[in-house]
């Protein structure tokens, strides 16, 4: 029988002092840097109004109310589930993405 040892704990302390000795502070936006943004994103939202807007009222030439409002949910409960899925796999390393329930494939024969 072969005698397996654990891994030594010092691996993941190097880890996360590479990790912190990596990071650097944030630049400070000035007053000019953030007024700029949020009127962009007041822009933003404005054109995603608008877009929503006409095309409440296109769907209003063919659909009744109640359907709409059914869009309107589906769209947003779709938003909130990619969001979800998003914030999920944004703690994920590259190449860990597996489907859930799902165990990653062993490695082909041809390949080392």
């Amino acid at each position: 029988m072969m005698n397996f040892k654990p891994r030594a704990r010092k691996d993941a302390a190097q880890g996360t002092e590479a990790n912190t000795a990596k990071e650097t502070p944030k630049p400070v936006m000035t007053d000019a840097e953030i007024a700029k943004m949020l009127k962009d994103q007041f822009a933003q939202s404005r054109k995603m109004l608008d877009i929503r807007e006409k095309y409440y009222n296109e769907f209003s030439k063919i659909l009744s109310q109640k359907q709409i409002m059914k869009i309107y949910q589906q769209e947003k409960s779709n938003m909130n589930k990619f969001r979800k899925e998003f914030d999920r796999r944004k703690g994920q390393k590259p190449g860990q993405g597996h489907h859930q329930g799902q165990r990653p494939r062993a490695p082909r024969p041809d390949q080392k």
